[in-house]
């Protein structure tokens, strides 16, 4: 599951009753989104997977089999170019050089 706020995305994968990994991160801190839908049922249904990778982290979140992951990829592009033209995020950014 994901949880897309106006600052941030949370990851939250279940692995059992009393197993999960949460993991989160900045959406100042995305640097690439990109989307694959693959083969006929994928393209006729409009299901895919999104991909998200964030600066100075090896790691990228994954979600398959979304409805519109197109649709998702430009909310998450929309969001990030809100935030960068913040005031408190160009401040953010000039005091870490990031």
């Amino acid at each position: 599951m994901w949880i897309i706020t106006n600052t941030r995305i949370v990851d939250i994968r279940q692995y059992g009753f009393f197993s999960r990994k949460v993991s989160s991160f900045l959406l100042s801190r995305v640097q690439d989104v990109t989307t694959d839908v693959e083969g006929f049922i994928e393209t006729i249904f409009g299901f895919g997977t999104l991909n998200v990778e964030t600066a100075g982290r090896e790691e990228l979140f994954q979600m398959r089999g979304i409805k519109k992951p197109t649709e998702l990829r430009d909310l998450i592009m929309r969001e990030v170019a809100v935030l960068a033209a913040t005031p408190a995020a160009k401040a953010d950014t000039a005091a870490t050089g990031v």
